[in-house]
């Protein structure tokens, strides 16, 4: 399909990786394209990820160093490099997509340059400092921000700009998969090698049920990952695995699904693996606060419970396996409800926040 040149969408994302906000972001520049817009992506950073795929990307080289000094840097740098590039290519009128309040560079450059500013916000859970720098950049550059969940956008709302609430969808990817095909048979954990993410809750949880097979995938290498066993003591029925490309493979072998954040160091602002473990059938533990809690409701397709109270999700992980009259309820719910995150409806749902009336 030709592109149509009137107005350009400058998708601009900060650190690629197999995380939440650039899935979202793949899936919106995917749909965009297949609706004939003229766009260009902006990577701050050249790691491979979710974002990898895009011929017309132009990359930049931040990452994280185990200096703190020097990641700081390297952020500045990379601000910079945006701002000049936005200087460079945003045309009056064209559409700046800043996915997370990262890229803000990009965003001053792009409103210096008359481009319509619209923040996707997925959390905010960032250096109180910095914060403050990327909020003022909002205040001052967007037209409109997207939300991922009500929650995030009564915390985090900036006044004087418009905001609508969108929530987050299934990838494409997944309909290569039937629904409801999980062999049920472990207890899946999904996250990033953070403490304040209940990774040492859910070896605690392997250890108070023995008779389980425990599995968790971390966002993180395998370098990472090892280097972080040397100092953890695992039982026999919890494996742990580095990052992966494709999860599917571990829905697709799972009975119960957890989300174990702590919620006094991190509340989840919304929740790809739930929505990705319901669309297996597969049910959910969550904690009761913050974005994920919007999207389980309790005794349907999962139930939300405190990482502090390890003793009543113990309870509830056996009432789940040994009660085969409530396990089925609750996947059949879990397949219901995943229908409220299609992807089919993600992409229009978005492009119309982008369009605004405007012509493309």
């Amino acid at each position: 399909m030709g592109k149509n040149k009137k107005y350009k969408i400058h998708f601009v994302h900060l650190l690629n990786d197999y995380s939440g906000s650039p899935r979202v972001l793949k899936q919106i520049i995917s749909y965009t394209d297949t609706m004939g817009i003229d766009y260009k992506v902006w990577l701050g950073s050249k790691s491979k990820g979710h974002l990898s795929g895009f011929y017309n990307a132009t990359r930049f080289n931040y990452s994280f160093s185990k200096y703190k000094i020097v990641t700081v840097l390297k952020l500045l740098i990379v601000q910079i490099k945006f701002f000049i590039a936005a200087l460079i290519e945003v045309k009056k009128n064209d559409v700046v997509y800043i996915n997370t309040l990262l890229p803000i560079g990009f965003s001053l450059g792009g409103y210096l340059k008359g481009g319509e500013i619209i923040y996707h916000i997925h959390e905010t859970s960032i250096n109180k400092i910095l914060k403050r720098i990327l909020v003022y950049g909002v205040k001052k550059t967007s037209s409109k921000n997207i939300f991922v969940s009500n929650f995030l956008k009564k915390k985090e709302d900036v006044l004087g700009v418009n905001s609508e609430v969108v929530y987050n969808s299934l990838d494409e990817s997944f309909k290569r998969y039937d629904s409801g095909t999980s062999s049920q048979e472990n207890i899946l954990m999904l996250c990033s090698l953070k403490e304040y993410k209940g990774v040492h809750e859910f070896i605690s949880l392997a250890k108070m049920l023995p008779q389980f097979s425990f599995e968790l995938v971390l966002n993180a290498s395998k370098e990472e990952v090892d280097r972080w066993l040397l100092s953890i003591k695992l039982t026999n029925n919890l494996k742990v695995y580095s990052r992966h490309k494709e999860v599917f493979k571990f829905y697709q072998r799972a009975k119960i699904v957890l989300n174990l954040s702590q919620p006094d160091n991190w509340v989840e602002t919304f929740g790809l693996t739930v929505i990705e473990a319901n669309y297996f059938g597969v049910p959910v533990i969550v904690p009761p606060v913050g974005g994920i809690a919007e999207i389980v409701i309790d005794d349907v397709n999962g139930y939300k419970i405190s990482s502090k109270n390890l003793s009543n999700i113990k309870r509830k992980i056996e009432e789940i396996s040994y009660d085969d009259n409530l396990h089925k309820r609750l996947k059949d719910g879990s397949l219901h409800e995943v229908d409220k995150y299609d992807y089919k409806g993600f992409g229009p749902k978005i492009l119309n926040v982008i369009k605004n009336g405007k012509p493309f």
